[in-house]
């Protein structure tokens, strides 16, 4: 097992994917990586040109290893966006990976359960003006929430 550097939009290394050692080379063939913090969970992702059209796509890291066909999704077992090692992949349906999706039903709205951060095991995040904004990290359910509803009268008072 490698890791991957996941830096910010400065250069700094904000945290590692782990791939396999086999699929290190190929990994890093892209000059930069980026961690791309999602509600559930945080992934990496780099930027490719797109020569037909001119523009710049994105590509995650577990796409590029597990290269699915057109349609399918790349499951991670571990619901941990930045483990891609090949043992923690499964290509499935959107259907499927939609099943395999933690349910986060016994929480409140805006509380998550944090994937990777174990002295806090919540976190919380809000669409404050149109955009999904991470609140931060807490040790218990209440504080998560209290963090939210804080978000959501700051947003409403606006």
């Amino acid at each position: 097992m490698k890791k991957i550097p996941l830096r910010n939009n400065r250069k700094k290394i904000v945290a590692y994917a782990k791939v396999d050692d086999e699929d290190f080379e190929r990994v890093m063939q892209y000059n930069s990586w980026a961690q791309l913090v999602k509600p559930y969970t945080t992934y990496a992702k780099t930027w490719i040109h797109n020569s037909k059209n001119g523009k710049d796509e994105s590509l995650f890291m577990h796409r590029l290893i597990m290269n699915p066909p057109k349609g399918m999704d790349v499951h991670h077992i571990d619901h941990d966006g930045l483990n891609n090692r090949k043992s923690n992949l499964v290509v499935c349906t959107r259907r499927e990976n939609m099943r395999h999706l933690k349910l986060e039903r016994d929480l409140p709205t805006g509380v998550y359960r944090s994937q990777n951060n174990s002295k806090n095991a919540y976190r919380a995040g809000a669409t404050i003006g149109g955009i999904w904004t991470a609140l931060g990290y807490y040790k218990t359910i209440a504080a998560a929430e209290r963090a939210y509803l804080r978000a959501c009268e700051e947003d409403d008072s606006e």
